[in-house]
Formats: C-alpha cells, structure tokens, sequence
C-alpha cells in the first residue's frame, strides 16, 4: 500500500496561481516557516505519509509541483501555517491548493490552519470558511 501524501504551505504574501495564471508577487519573506519543516521531518521519521512543503516565496511552478505530488499519491491533508500580514494570501492559497488536488480526481483533502494566527486567533481562521480546523501552538507537538 502507497503512503499517503500531505502537503504543508509556509506562510506569504503571493497567490498561488493556476497554470493559467501569472503568481502576483508582493512581498518575500526571507525566513522559513520552521514549524511546517519539523511537521515534515516528524511526520516522516515515523514513516507516516509522504510530505510536500510548498514555500511559494522561492518555489517555482507551484500549481506543477503540487499536481505532479498529487498524481503520486492520495492527499488527504492540506495545512498551513498563517500570520495576521498574510492570512488572506495563505487561507486562499490552501483553497488552491485544494482544487489542484481535486482536480487531480482525489476527495477535497481536509485542510488544516496553524501558525501565529490560527494560535491567537482561531475563532477568526475558522469564521472565514477556508480550512476545517486549526491546530493551536506548536503543531509538531499536537502530534504527539
């Protein structure tokens, strides 16, 4: 049986943009997110799913990677790690990423919010309808 995939988004201020569609590029954030890296690295020291982490910062080809992932193997699980100066450009990108995926023929993958503002504003992230649920503090621990 193939592992299934997750795929995680770092935070930024670009939309994701089909193939159709140029990238709007307004702001690039120099640092990584290092929550969703350690996400990776737990996830996968235990042998539990593939995981793809999307920096659209600095990752060419989005909509290609994610589609070429999701063509190898089920995605049940989007996350993405939000700050309050990105949030509208990370909830949206989560949606994206979705519809890659289900236009990939896979179910509508359940997506997840953690970071800065799904921290310390929960009840904002969820109110927007863009993600399922969030994951409060350090998410690597959440894990355990």
């Amino acid at each position: 049986m193939h592992k299934p995939g997750v795929i995680l988004l770092s935070s930024c201020e670009i939309y994701i943009s089909s193939q159709i569609e140029p990238s709007q590029y307004h702001f690039l954030n120099p640092e990584p997110w290092l929550g969703i890296y350690r996400i990776k690295k737990w996830v996968e020291d235990r042998d539990l799913a593939r995981v793809l982490v999307i920096d659209p910062n600095v990752d060419n080809d989005v909509s290609g990677k994610v589609e070429e992932f999701a063509l190898s193997c089920q995605v049940p699980i989007v996350g993405v790690s939000t700050t309050r100066q990105n949030i509208e450009y990370d909830l949206q990108n989560i949606h994206t990423v979705s519809k890659i995926v289900v236009s990939c023929g896979q179910d509508r993958p359940v997506s997840i919010s953690g970071g800065y503002e799904s921290t310390l504003g929960s009840d904002l992230v969820l109110s927007l309808g863009f993600v399922d649920c969030v994951v409060q503090g350090f998410g690597e621990f959440s894990l355990e």
